[in-house]
Parts: structure tokens; sequence; C-alpha cells
């Protein structure tokens, strides 16, 4: 490349590194402001779909892109300033090579005047230097030389080989000129260039030679001495002329073999379809050097270095000097696999390799230091070894380095480093140093990275305190034992439970700290575990401690997979024993709430078929006398209802209704049930209070309020059982006192440990502390303390077989829990019996429930899908709806309903589905139609419990619900709520 392109192509790089520089930097400060003002903007469209951390994530990757493209432009000018260095390499190279060439080289322009030389041309053409440029060399006499120079100029090569006065003289010197020609960036030819080579010497030489058969005697002797082969070609043919003894010997041939043999014959490179070709190539050039290989006579071949040279006496003749070259090339070849070898464990190792200079700055670093360290070859090179250590060991590292320049090579040398970004980079290696002519130039160091190593050490120590913490933390007592029962380790706990002397001392067996025995016992859970190599627990009390414990045998294991001991972990089950009784007794009751609560759903739909047909016949039949038996059954359903509720009350398990009931309205309106249930010999008596009984005020029976937030179907429930189970105690008849006042928290002495009550919120009664009392008094046969601990039981009855289930109390007990109440017994044999009932008071108002009216038939005649997998029920429901204007289009299960949907989505406004149907739920259903069409509205109705439903989260908040069993009227209320919101 010529000083003036070389100074405009770097020129151009710089601008471009430049422009890409100011161009990243504007595009970055525009992409952010544009993704802050329109995509992350508070008040932007965008930035309401868009999760928050969004915008992070964004600029995150915007930040990469344009640390990418950074670390692009770093490589354009780590590029450009490599392009600039073998710039200038190559300009300095090639003025050496056009200074020192052998031959003359000269430049000249289209007008054929001189542009550039070397010295050596100005030699040959016996010119002074200071006229060289600038000569016009069409004044030469030579019309071959004009002709070789002219050639160049019309794009070809010229060549001329004879006697020219390039001085314009009259001394004319023998010459070989070539001439090319140089083109510009269009391919036109700009200018030409020319070799001159003074061939005098060559051609005296070669006068000299053809004068004297001495001298051709004195060549033979010569290439014979040489060490070279030496072979002298017909250009023609291939064939050898002369060859020197090295030639034969190499080759293994006699000279008079290969006299009558071609160049083809030991040169498989060479083909004699391109042996033409090659001479011409020989006769542009004069001579050439390339490498090939020689065959011998027994096959084998070896690697050669031939330098040909065409040379012109009475005819052409070719000289090859043949170099043999094999140690040469094993020498390179080992050199390469060295430099190979050498570089890729340079480049490759995981260790961090640095050569330091004396005074301590950088020499080369592999790539894993840069890795680790997190600099770059550019960062390093205005820094120190000392930059980067810790200051704790600037001070010992200074002292290694001139330990390793005197002589001496350094081990284990721990180090801390201090990476670019901050971190500690903890390491371990060693030092030698490089020599060279005896003088030590600068310190080479292998490190390796031992910070995961430290840490994990530190772990790993803190791992073990924690260890320990844990294991003297747990409250359980744990031992470790050996295969002979000698406890060799025991936390906190055990030391102190079993007051341990300190096992450092002597051996201390197991048994006789857990057991006071001086064996194992029967049944020994350490036994077990070394028979077995299996875990093995064991449940027993131990007189010796005095407790119920608990021991679980755990075998330890070595390396080789044997039992090398046991873990014993022991807790004290004491307290837990105690609780057992408590737990079977819960178990029991939960049991018969599952069963109870199992066949709600039967149940409930059955009683919605018997309301709904009672209540359509009702309407049907105004005036007619059979209305008054469509009354007891009304009547009666209602009461399976209620008896339904009440099971469900027992298992906790049914749709509560609480709302502000006053107790005393409550009772008083029971009061003629009640009588019917009892019996006249039975005398029944209700003292009603609303105020506490050391209250000033004195309320008249049937006065006052007393309101609690209750379910009043359940209250009535509780009120039955107990008056019926009060009945039963007196055969004979008696007394049944029903009363009511309102007590203190404080009063209650059995309920002063229970916190609960503190715990409810301003929406339930009790946190003004006081209580509404229900007791329920007869003067029956009593119970006596084993019955009274049971009475609460499921199926627990004192009544003959056929005469009570034993869920009436169950029931009770379930119903008044549900209510955050409490309910005690006190009783003695022979002295009647008195249940107090004790639910918290709100202060509210009660408010007056109307009679459920039937809605007018609707105007629009609305669509509505009805789903339902019991036929009685689905079949009442239609009736009632069509009965009052609703189309109704039926579907028999989930599936059914989704298919119904989708061919009459247009027309249906209303979804009634059962929750729990097979195939398909309608809670599943629903979601499925709600995607066809989102604003569809629906009704779900089910007969499972409440909470069924909750646990299996069927229903969400703003969905219309109704539980059965459901009355037409309150169908139809809950359709046209459904369908007006």
């Amino acid at each position: 490349m010529r000083p003036e392109t070389e100074e405009k192509y770097i020129a151009s790089q710089k601008r471009k590194t430049v422009f890409l520089s100011i161009g990243l930097g504007a595009l970055y400060w525009i992409v952010e402001s544009a993704i802050e003002a329109f995509i992350f903007n508070h008040e932007s469209f965008i930035s309401h779909l868009l999760k928050p951390g969004l915008h992070e994530i964004w600029m995150r990757f915007l930040t990469i892109g344009v640390i990418t493209i950074a670390l692009y432009a770093r490589s354009l000018i780590l590029i450009y300033k490599k392009t600039k260095t073998d710039l200038r390499e190559n300009k300095e190279r090639y003025r050496l090579l056009f200074q020192c060439s052998p031959v003359g080289i000269f430049h000249y322009d289209k007008d054929l005047h001189i542009t550039e030389c070397n010295d050596r041309f100005i030699v040959i053409a016996h010119l002074p230097p200071r006229k060289t440029i600038g000569l016009d060399l069409k004044m030469s006499k030579e019309e071959k030389v004009l002709l070789a120079l002219r050639k160049a100029l019309d794009g070809g090569e010229g060549v001329y080989e004879g006697l020219c006065d390039l001085s314009m003289g009259d001394d004319k010197t023998w010459v070989f000129l070539r001439t090319a020609p140089l083109f510009g960036p269009n391919n036109e030819v700009k200018s030409g260039v020319g070799i001159v080579e003074d061939i005098t010497e060559q051609k005296e030489t070669e006068a000299t030679l053809r004068k004297s058969e001495e001298n051709l005697s004195l060549y033979q002797t010569l290439i014979n001495q040489s060490n070279d082969s030496v072979e002298v070609l017909d250009p023609e043919t291939g064939c050898f002329l002369n060859v020197n003894k090295k030639t034969c010997s190499d080759l293994g041939y006699s000279r008079e073999e290969l006299l009558s043999m071609k160049v083809f014959d030991i040169d498989p490179f060479v083909n004699p379809s391109d042996f033409p070709e090659i001479i011409e190539d020989l006769r542009r050039t004069g001579g050439g050097v390339w490498n090939s290989v020689h065959l011998r006579k027994d096959g084998s071949t070896f690697p050669v270095e031939v330098s040909l040279k065409l040379v012109q006496l009475d005819q052409s003749y070719i000289v090859a000097v043949a170099r043999d070259i094999t140690e040469r090339k094993k020498a390179e070849d080992a050199l390469k696999e060295y430099e190979k070898r050498y570089h890729s464990l340079f480049e490759n190792a995981n260790d961090m390799i640095q050569s330091v200079l004396p005074d301590g700055h950088f020499l080369y670093v592999n790539p894993a230091w840069l890795k680790t360290m997190g600099y770059t070859l550019e960062e390093l090179s205005g820094l120190t070894v000392f930059n980067i250590l810790h200051p704790d060991y600037k001070t010992h590292c200074i002292n290694t380095l001139k330990d390793v320049l005197s002589g001496k090579s350094k081990g284990n040398i721990e180090v801390t480093f201090v990476a670019k970004d901050g971190r500690l980079i903890h390491a371990e290696g060693n030092a030698t140093v490089h020599m060279v002519d005896g003088k030590a130039v600068a310190c080479n160091g292998i490190f390796r990275d031992v910070t995961e190593h430290k840490r994990m050490e530190e772990k790993l120590f803190q791992i073990t305190h924690d260890w320990e913490d844990t294991f003297n933390s747990i409250t359980d007592m744990v031992t470790v034992h050996d295969k002979d029962f000698n406890i060799i380790h025991a936390n906190k706990a055990a030391e102190k439970i079993l007051h341990l002397p300190i096992l450092d001392i002597t051996p201390q067996k197991c048994y006789r700290f857990y057991h006071g025995t001086d064996r194992p016992p029967e049944g020994c859970p350490s036994c077990d575990c070394l028979n077995t190599g299996l875990p093995s627990t064991t449940e027993l009390y131990e007189p010796h401690l005095g407790m119920f414990i608990e021991i679980t045998a755990i075998p330890r294991f070595d390396s080789n997979n044997n039992i090398s001991g046991l873990i014993h972990i022991v807790r004290d089950i004491t307290e837990r024993k105690k609780l057992e009784d408590q737990l079977r007794q819960s178990q029991k009751m939960e049991a018969v709430g599952q069963l109870a609560g199992g066949i709600a759903h039967d149940f409930n739909n059955v009683l919605t078929a018997i309301i709904g047909y009672a209540n359509i016949l009702k309407l049907r039949l105004k005036d007619d006398p059979v209305k008054s038996n469509i009354d007891q059954i009304l009547e009666s359903s209602e009461r399976g209802a209620h008896l339904t509720q009440s099971l469900l009350a027992f298992s906790r398990q049914q749709v509560s209704n609480p709302e502000p009931v006053d107790v005393i309205e409550l009772i008083s309106n029971m009061k003629k049930l009640l009588l019917r249930v009892i019996g006249e010999d039975i005398e029944l008596t209700t003292i009603l209070n609303s105020a506490a009984p050391d209250s000033d005020k004195k309320e008249p029976e049937e006065a006052g309020t007393l309101i609690v937030m209750a379910d009043s179907i359940q209250i009535d429930q509780v009120l039955i059982n107990l008056c019926t189970n009060a009945r039963d105690a007196m055969p004979n008849g008696g007394r049944l006192t029903i009363e009511t006042k309102k007590v203190a928290l404080a009063s209650l002495g059995f309920l002063k440990e229970e916190r609960q009550f503190h715990k409810s919120d301003n929406n339930t009664a009790g946190n003004n502390g006081e209580f509404a009392e229900i007791s329920v008094s007869d003067t029956g046969i009593g119970m006596d303390e084993k019955t009274r601990e049971r009475i609460f039981e499921p199926f627990f009855t004192t009544k003959d077989i056929g005469k009570g289930t034993g869920l009436g109390l169950s029931i009770v007990y379930g119903i008044i829990k549900q209510h955050n109440g409490y309910i005690v017994c006190e009783s003695e044999s022979g002295k009647g019996t008195t249940f107090k009932i004790y639910l918290p008071t709100i202060k509210a108002e009660v408010e007056k429930t109307e009679p459920e009216e039937i809605p007018d038939t609707t105007e629009t005649p609305h669509t509505v899908l009805l789903a339902e997998d019991e036929f009685i029920v689905r079949n009442l429901t239609k009736q009632v709806l069509e009965e009052f204007g609703y189309k109704v289009i039926e579907a028999f299960d989930g599936e059914d309903a989704v298919t119904k949907f989708i061919d009459n989505k247009n027309n249906i406004e209303l979804l009634i589905f059962d929750i729990i149907m097979p195939k398909m739920s309608g809670k599943e259903a629903y979601d499925r139609i709600r995607k066809i069409k989102p604003d569809i509205k629906a009704l779900l109705t089910s007969g499972y419990p409440a909470d069924f439903i909750n646990k299996n989260e069927l229903i969400k908040d703003g969905i219309n619900f109704v539980v059965k069993p459901i009355s037409p009227a309150k169908l139809l209320k809950k359709v046209k709520e459904a369908l007006a919101n």
C-alpha cells in the first residue's frame, strides 16, 4: 500500500470509530427517552398492561444490547489499531525490501519518467542519485527496452535481456529487465514497475566457461563438492544433463542412471504437462525456490528445498540445487507442535498464569487470569501487580518478587488479589524466575483461585457450628452410640434429663441411663436396629424416668455400608398419651359428622321436590279443603329440612344463616310446640329475663329482649332436643324449667381460662364480655359422673334399643360450638339435670321476617339454561319457571349444558346449574361458558354442605348461590335478582 493510500485508510477508520461511538451514545439516549416517555410513562396505556418490573427488565435488555454494540465498537477499534500497526510494519517491510533488494527496482509513469527507485537501480544504471527521479526513459537507445516498458503500460509484462545503457551514455551493461503494470482503483493502468538485474558477471562467466574446458572440469569438481544436490536439466525435455555426487548419494542412483532419466522420475510433484509452464515462468523470472519431495530408487521420499535458475550459455540450461530438509522439517514440526501445545496449555489453563517485569508491570497473562480478575489487556497496560493486591499482602509480595528475581523459586504462595469489581480473589500458587542470557527479566507465576475453597471452608466451619447449635437446641433427647451400646455423643437435653457424666472420661452404656438396667431390656429398639439394619421405634413407660417415652433407633453406616453404630431419638410423650383419649373422643364425633354431611345432598334434593310440588298444588288449590293437607305436607317438609340442618349442625357442615335473634321471643314462640313435645304430665315453666340477676331492674316474664347472633332454626332444634331428653328422664312426670338471663364473663368460673372469647371481632358478640344464658332444668332421674362424661358422644344413649339414636346431644353440642358458644351439664343421680347454654350477646335489633311471596309472572320471556342431574328436581324447577313465564332449556349434566349453550348462546340469559354433577361439574361448565360469553349471568345451587363447597373452591365471591331445599317462591326471587344484577 502506498503511503497516501495508507493515510487515507487510517483516517477513514478513525472517522468510523468516532461516528460509531457518537451514534451509540445518541441511540441509547433516544431509545431510553422514548421508552420512558411512551411505554413506561405511568399515564400511558401500555404501562397499565405491563407488569411493574418489566421496565427494569427492558432497560437491562437495552443496556445489554448497547453494551454488545459497544463491545463490537471496541473490536473495531482493536482491528483499527492492529491494521494501523500492520500497515506501518508492511510499510517498513516494503521499504526494507525495496532498498535492500539485490536487484534494481524502479517505478515509472505513463510518460516513461522514473518516479521512484532503489539504490541498487542507481548502481546498475550508473546514474547520479539526484538525477534519477524524473529521468525520461524514452531517451534510451534500446528499442527493446522501450518496448518492454510500454508493454507494461499496456497492461502486459515486458521482458528484456541484453546490453543496455540506462544512463543514456555509451557504457552498456548486461541487464535482465522485467516490467509489469500497476493498476488503479478502477483497474486502469496507473504506472509501471521494473526490475533490473545486472547479469554482466553471469554473461562474462558464461563466456569464460564456453572458452575453457578446464572451467567445465572445475565446474564439475565444484558442484561435486557441494553439500546440496546440483542438477543441470534440459529446459525442453526435462532430462538430466549433469548431476553431482550428492545427487547420486541422496537418490541412490548412479550418475549414468540419472543421466538417462528425467526430472519427472524423481519429483512426483512435477507433471510433464506442467513442465512447459514452469520453464516459461523461469524465463520470466530467471529463477525461483520451492519445496517439493524427491523419490529415491528404493521408493522412499524425502523433503527438499529446490532452487532453480535458468542459465543461458550456448543454449538454455536449468540449474537446480536441491537441499535435503528432512531434519529441518522435523525440527520445524517439533517446534510447531511445541508452540501449539504451549499455546493451548497457556490459553486453556484453568489456573491464572502471569508474568511480571522486575518493576511489577505485567508482561503477559492468560485468559483465565483476565476472566477471574475482570480486566482487559488494555487495562492492565498501566497497572502493576501491586495495584491489584490486597493491602495486607503488598509487603509480602514485594519480598517474594525480590527473592524470585534473585533466583529462588517460591512455592505455596498465598495471596489475595482485588478484582476489578472489588471482589477479593484468594489464590495459591508458585513463582519462578525467567532468565535471558543469565539475567532475570521476569517473574512467572501460576496461581489457582481458591476463593470458593476458602468460602466452603468457612461454610463448613459455620455448618459444623450450626449443626452443634441445632443438635443441642433439640428438646428431644438425642444420643449417638457405637455398636456396643456406648454413648459417644449426646445433646444438651439428653445430658440434662439423663444426668449423663462427661462422656470423654469413660464409656457409658445407654440402657443404664434410659432404662436403669444392667443389660438391654426386652424389645429394645437398639437390638432390633442392629439385627435388621433398619430404623426401629418403640413406645414404653419408664419408671426410671417417670415418663412415657418414644424411642427411635436409627442405624449408622460406615464407608463400606456396614453398621457402625446407632442414633437414639427419645421423645417424652407423657402429655401426648394424656391427650390420646380426647383425640379418640373427637374422632368419634367427627365420624358421625361425616356421615351426616354425606347424606345431606340426596336428602335435600328429595325435600326440594316435595316442597316444590306441594307449593304448586297449594297455588292451584286456593279454596279447596285439601289445601290444609298440603299445609301439613309443607310443615313436615320444613321439619325435614330442619332435621337435615340439625344433622349438619352436629358435623358443623351446614350452610348456617346467622342473624340477630331475640332469645326471649324465640322461646316464647316455641312454648306451644314444646308443650306438645313433652306431654301433659310434665309442667313447663319459662322464666325469661333479659337482665343480669344482680341488676336493679326486675323485668316481668316474657318482657325485654336478649339478642344473640344465631340461626333461629338451629336454636329451635337445640331446645327441642333438650326438652325431649328431659321428657324421657321424667317417665312419671315432673317439672321442666326454661330460664334466660344475661351473665358476665367474670361470673363464669369454668370459662375463665378459655381465651377464644377474647378474640371475637366487633361483628360478633362477646367483645362486651356478656352472654345470654339459656338453662333447661328437669326434675328427672339425673346422671352419674361416668354417664355425664359421655353424654355428648355420638351414638351414646341411655335409652333402650329402638328408643334413641344417641345423636340428640351430639347435634346440640355441634350447633352451640358453631355459634361460638358453650354448653355445660350439671346432674346427679336422682336429683335431676340442668343444661346451661351460653351464647355471646350483641347490640342489634331483630328484623321482622315477612312471609315469602311469589313474585308476579315475568313480562319478558327470559330464556334460562337449567342443568340438574336429578330428574325430579330438574322437572320441578322447569315446571315452576315455565309457570311464571320463563323459557327453559334442560341439560342433564355439565357437558350437556355446554353443548346446549353453544347451540343457543344468543338466546340464553341466565344459567341455573347444580354445582355437583357427573362428567362435568356446574362450576366447570359455568367457567367454560364464561369464556364464550363473559357477561353471562348465573345462579348456582347445591344440596352439599357449605364447607364441602368452600373447601373445593366451587363458588367464588360475586356468584349467586342458593342452598337446597329451596321453595318455588325463593327460587323465583333468586332468579329475578340474578337477572336484575
